[in-house]
């Protein structure tokens, strides 16, 4: 039985509610008036009730109520899942899953030498749930905790079952959670070209990156493919783009008092042509690392229009492990171009093929890539 009890803000979360409300929250709800519902449950509700659920519900609403997509309030289990998506190392099963296009839960790529790959699993294969726990769209980050085992839940079950639907059949894989290293860079040479797809920007994908582009002796130009990379971490990517380029602005940021903060490069640069792949859902930091090279003259851009998400999160700790990630800036490219909402036209514009288009980048082959041919094609 859940405890009844008033809930009492904490200085935080006054904070959170007193500051970030738009009006049309003001209208019905004050902190006072907070306080006087959390009373009236109290003192007249005839059943049970959890009242952090009440807290986390109240707090959700307040940042839900912004309007921007990027800001929203997280419990512990949330906050622990998107963190180790930022720093790149967590306990898991080694694998990179998505929302696919009928809102199932897919496996996009398995990592090698983890317990995902020993077990079998493939690119493609739908998680249909894990061991009682039904996988949907509504429940996606819940799934992500579990199987890293950091819901109360997942927790308690170091070897789970997976749910598997593979080529429209059902099975169950055996599979136990280890400590994992998240890889982000990926190179291959194609001929005297050196590819590199950055997949996120984490902690672990500067050290990465810099052994990445280390040696580069015969190589003639270089790749990048940021396509599907929904960003990361600021500092990395300004750390990343310093590498490639010589003496000027990367990056600025402005806030709501509107000051201002320049991220520039020094006079080390790589002297080689490079071209950078990009599409619908290149955001945040692929974005600054491509407007960068592409503002300064570094490199040429292909694919498709960029995602357009111009905006810098700050994550702010309450209480029980929560946390509040809100939107505290825009950027703005070398151009003085604030991408947000817009995203960045490529120099070349060239589309996959509709078949092409639905398989995972990571299985895409060379002769399916329209727009890696035409980068090899620019650079040549």
């Amino acid at each position: 039985m859940s405890e009844k009890k008033k809930i009492v803000l904490t200085a935080a979360a006054t904070f959170l509610v007193t500051s970030l409300l738009v009006s049309a929250l003001f209208v019905f709800f004050s902190p006072n008036q907070l306080n006087s519902v959390n009373g009236i449950i109290e003192k007249y509700y005839v059943g049970d009730y959890d009242s952090q659920k009440l807290e986390d519900y109240a707090a959700k609403g307040a940042v839900a109520s912004l309007g921007d997509e990027h800001s929203y309030y997280m419990t512990k289990d949330e906050l622990s899942a998107v963190m180790a998506d930022i720093t790149g190392s967590y306990k898991g099963i080694g694998v990179e899953v998505y929302l696919n296009e009928a809102s199932m839960i897919e496996i996009s790529s398995v990592f090698a030498s983890t317990p995902a790959y020993e077990a079998g699993l493939k690119s493609g294969d739908i998680i249909a749930g894990v061991d009682s726990l039904n996988a949907s769209a509504d429940n996606y980050y819940d799934v992500i905790s579990y199987m890293r085992g950091t819901s109360e839940e997942g927790a308690a079950q170091n070897t789970m079952t997976l749910h598997i639907i593979r080529d429209g059949s059902a099975m169950d894989v055996q599979i136990s959670r280890s400590d994992i290293e998240r890889q982000t860079v990926f190179t291959n040479d194609i001929g005297t070209l050196r590819y590199i797809r950055i997949t996120a920007f984490t902690e672990t994908t500067v050290s990465e990156f810099a052994a990445a582009i280390k040696d580069l002796s015969g190589v003639s130009g270089i790749i990048f493919d940021v396509r599907d990379n929904p960003g990361g971490y600021l500092d990395a990517v300004t750390k990343m783009a310093d590498m490639l380029l010589p003496e000027c602005t990367i990056v600025y940021t402005k806030d709501k008092s509107g000051k201002t903060e320049y991220y520039k490069s020094d006079g080390d640069c790589v002297k080689l042509p490079m071209a950078v792949l990009v599409n619908k859902n290149s955001a945040s930091a692929s974005e600054i690392l491509s407007a960068a090279l592409k503002d300064n003259g570094a490199a040429k851009l292909i694919g498709t229009k960029t995602y357009g998400k111009g905006s810098v999160q700050s994550v702010f700790q309450l209480k029980r492990g929560c946390a509040v990630k809100l939107t505290v800036a825009y950027y703005y490219t070398p151009a003085d171009v604030c991408i947000n909402g817009i995203g960045i036209t490529p120099d070349f514009e060239v589309n996959l093929s509709e078949e092409a288009s639905k398989i995972p980048l990571s299985n895409l082959v060379y002769e399916q890539d329209t727009q890696l041919q035409k980068a090899v094609e620019i650079l040549k």
